[in-house]
């Protein structure tokens, strides 16, 4: 069964994409130009050039696609990434100065934008005076009173100003783009179109005794499946629901193991355990080449032909638990984000 299904894959690979009836009419033809070759209408030369040639054409087409297509996806995928990463480097930058007026981080992204529309922050001036024996006057003024928006924008102007590769000058302008587009600034950029928002967290947490603010945005449906996301917007969901399904899977995984390890202990009564004992002393003795070592062995294989089914089912089991234990680890490190619920970190995990 599994060489058929390994055929059934390789024709899909190889054919999957093409339209049923392209296949059909191509089938018609080499069916027709074949009887005209035995009734010798036509040459046998002609109709194996008319019968192969589509097939080559087919091949050579699904060759260049196989490099094509790869390529063409994981360039819509950095183009994608490059845009979340520019949006989340804009909420942090707003999140930093919501922080020094306020002392807090936004916990919604409705907060974050009424912050960038509205709020003010004063340009101040310190100044200090040292008047000796250790004493300072320190004297701070406030020069001017700006909107965030202006201090922001401003700021990402000298930026790219000061930008010396033109992979800085795209990320800069792309941060002026989303900022321009502020009521916005919580949808993920996306190739499919959905409206699928950042995963958005603030709160405060003890540190050291203190407390301190903190916030993670995440990218929550990724594109990249190197992320353990989708390229296909038609499967792209968040990544809480998949965790949720995954978490769902290991538990039934986890009852079906707890099972058959029930079930091989019903067969492993009280002889086959004293077996099984004294087999591992021969072996920890380097005598499993003794009349007695074999003697067990072939007692024990009764055992063994009852065990052996259970022992594929928990091999099973465990190969498809290790690969959702793995897909858990990627959903819960991998999609792009920036800050973090357990440390007062406003840096990005692309930096």
């Amino acid at each position: 069964m599994g060489f058929f299904n390994q055929i059934s894959e390789i024709i899909s690979n190889l054919f999957g994409f093409v339209q049923p009836v392209y296949l059909i009419v191509y089938l018609v033809v080499v069916g027709a130009v074949i009887a005209l070759a035995v009734t010798k209408k036509i040459s046998y030369n002609l109709a194996s050039t008319v019968a192969v040639l589509p097939l080559g054409v087919y091949l050579l087409v699904f060759m260049v696609m196989g490099v094509k297509v790869p390529i063409d996806q994981q360039t819509e995928i950095d183009n994608v990434e490059k845009k979340i990463i520019a949006k989340l480097t804009l909420i942090r930058d707003i999140q930093e100065e919501l922080a020094k007026q306020k002392g807090m981080y936004a916990d919604k992204p409705e907060e974050l934008i009424n912050f960038f529309k509205n709020g003010k922050i004063p340009i101040v001036e310190k100044k200090e005076k040292d008047l000796g024996n250790d004493s300072v006057i320190v004297k701070i003024d406030t020069l001017q009173i700006i909107s965030t928006k202006e201090r922001i924008l401003n700021r990402l102007k000298e930026d790219k100003a000061n930008a010396k590769t033109q992979i800085q000058i795209s990320h800069i302008e792309r941060m002026i783009k989303f900022a321009n587009d502020i009521e916005n600034i919580a949808v993920i950029p996306s190739n499919g179109g959905k409206q699928l928002k950042f995963e958005w967290f603030a709160d405060t947490i003890r540190k050291g005794g203190v407390l301190v603010p903190v916030f993670e945005i995440k990218d929550a449906a990724p594109i990249n499946p190197k992320r353990g996301g989708e390229f296909d917007p038609a499967k792209r969901v968040p990544i809480k629901d998949k965790i949720k399904a995954l978490k769902q899977k290991k538990e039934t995984l986890t009852n079906n193991m707890l099972y058959v390890k029930n079930e091989r202990k019903k067969i492993l009564d009280d002889d086959a355990k004293a077996i099984r004992k004294r087999m591992r002393a021969l072996e920890e003795a380097d005598k499993k080449a003794s009349a007695e070592y074999q003697e067990l062995v072939e007692k024990f294989k009764k055992y063994q032909t009852r065990l052996a089914p259970w022992d594929d089912k928990m091999t099973d089991y465990q190969t498809i638990l290790k690969d959702v234990e793995d897909k858990l680890t990627i959903l819960k490190e991998k999609p792009l984000k920036v800050g973090s619920k357990d440390e007062p970190s406003t840096a990005g995990n692309w930096q």
